[in-house]
């Protein structure tokens, strides 16, 4: 049995001060403020007094990091990509595999489905999101174009029988012809659709919307803009109210205006904060050859392609966080709940994961206020912990 007190647990409900955090068998078992609820006894304490206790954040569009990804034929490498993410406080994923040549992908999906649900010292893995193939070249920013393909009912059956369900999102082109089918293969499938690498008219990306598209892929990157006399994708996702927005959140990707703008437009409740971080993520500033043999040029907060292309973010959850809440001045209850249970909702498991409740899953991030990662727990087990002398001692 574990309890963490003392922090300032970030809840759905609001700040709790003092707070206390009993976990028994891996679940929240209560939580409140201190006086309220009270210890069991022989149990483990820790003392956060002085540091955020949140959610543990869920990333449902991310390819890998600390030099590795997840489109990979190597198990090993999928679980220490998941094992470097928990140490930015990511504790649930949907492993993103990007377009590729066909067996490699429907190799690399194979690999991750026999690994969703693992819990050891990483990440959980919740599920998949595939980005692509059925994309616009025109629109394919980091994707590479050889690897684009017609959306396909019989690749999409192919592919789900492989994941053996676990695919959760794929991001498409509504506008491709073909692709409406697909969307509507996907929905029927409890599949959630997400318009990307797209070009398409307002018109074309409402007629997605009304197929059953839910969700908008790094919302602003790779899609048609907002033009007053053609609003485009960005107009189409940010007006209806059944679309989810992802937003990257390292203030690269996306001015922090515009980020301002969506989610003043689709509210905290319908902005999934992710990282779409490769597996440069983690690691020193320079030049990386990527899993296609295309060049990638880390520098700081940018990741680009030799044409200057970003290619993905190398900013963590954790990061992204501080990003809204210092910069855009974004309430920590709202930043963390689209870190966390927004997306969660997406992902489709939000009834265990995505916020401090009782009955949930106790994957537990504890930060100190320049919201750096301390410690993060999934299913109450520490797998990561960079515990120094700035806190207090653990029992």
């Amino acid at each position: 049995m574990l309890v963490i007190h003392g922090g300032s647990a970030v809840t759905r409900n609001g700040i709790i001060d003092d707070a206390v955090i009993v976990v028994r068998k891996g679940i929240i078992a209560d939580i409140g403020a201190n006086g309220s609820v009270r210890p069991p006894s022989g149990a483990t304490m820790v003392d956060a007094n002085g540091f955020w206790i949140t959610p543990g954040f869920v990333d449902m569009h991310v390819h890998g990091g600390g030099g590795n990804n997840f489109a990979t034929s190597d198990p090993d490498e999928v679980i220490r990509a998941a094992r470097f993410l928990a140490s930015t406080g990511t504790t649930s994923l949907l492993a993103t595999v990007g377009a590729g040549p066909l067996e490699k992908t429907q190799e690399f999906i194979s690999v991750i489905a026999d690994l969703i649900g693992s819990r050891g010292d990483s990440a959980e893995i919740v599920g998949i999101h595939l980005e692509g193939p059925f994309v616009n070249a025109h629109r394919r920013g980091a994707i590479n174009a050889q690897h684009i393909r017609p959306p396909s009912i019989d690749e999409t059956d192919r592919a789900i029988k492989l994941s053996k369900g676990s695919i959760r999102v794929m991001t498409l082109a509504p506008e491709i012809d073909g692709a409406l089918q697909v969307i509507g293969y996907l929905t029927d499938r409890g599949i959630v659709v997400s318009v990307g690498h797209s070009d398409a008219k307002y018109d074309d990306a409402l007629a997605g919307i009304n197929a059953g598209i839910s969700h908008s892929t790094h919302t602003y990157n790779a899609m048609s803009g907002l033009h007053h006399r053609e609003p485009g994708v960005v107009g189409a996702v940010l007006t209806n109210e059944s679309v989810t927005c992802e937003l990257i959140g390292d203030l690269v990707h996306v001015s922090p205006a515009a980020a301002q703008v969506l989610i003043r437009c689709k509210g905290p409740h319908s902005v999934a904060l992710i990282t779409d971080s490769g597996f440069a993520a983690g690691l020193p500033d320079g030049r990386y050859s990527s899993s296609d043999g295309r060049y990638m040029f880390k520098n700081h907060a940018h990741c680009t392609l030799d044409d200057g292309t970003l290619a993905g973010s190398v900013s963590p959850m954790n990061l992204n966080v501080r990003n809204l809440v210092t910069v855009l001045g974004t309430p920590l209850t709202e930043a963390v709940e689209m870190a966390s249970l927004t997306p969660a909702r997406s992902a489709g498991v939000d009834d265990r994961k995505g916020s401090l409740c009782i009955g949930k899953d106790a994957d537990i991030v504890i930060m100190n206020k320049r919201f750096e990662v301390m410690r993060t727990y999934v299913a109450g087990n520490l797998i990561y912990d960079s515990w120094d002398s700035s806190m207090p001692a653990v029992p």
